[in-house]
């Protein structure tokens, strides 16, 4: 059962502490299991990261250089392009 993450293990996976874990699981934003000690899935982890990403934005109309930049980083990172 390697999925099962200690509370502090899940803080050194996101990189945060043990006290915003613990607000993390109050809010309901990270699932966990309610035992002592208090386990969290690993793949709870990753849906918590997976709703943390956001993509970029930008208003191609607003700034052209902006535009452009998006463009290029856009064929760097081989992303699909934007309409």
């Amino acid at each position: 059962m390697t999925d099962l993450l200690l509370q502090d293990e899940a803080a050194a996976l996101l990189r945060i502490s043990a006290s915003a874990v613990k607000r993390l699981r109050l809010s309901g934003r990270l699932a966990y299991i309610d035992a002592r000690p208090i386990r969290i899935r690993r793949s709870a982890v990753e849906a918590y990261l997976k709703s943390m990403e956001v993509r970029s934005t930008c208003d191609k109309t607003a700034d052209p250089r902006a535009a452009a930049r998006l463009a290029h980083l856009t064929k760097r990172l081989k992303c699909p392009p934007r309409d």
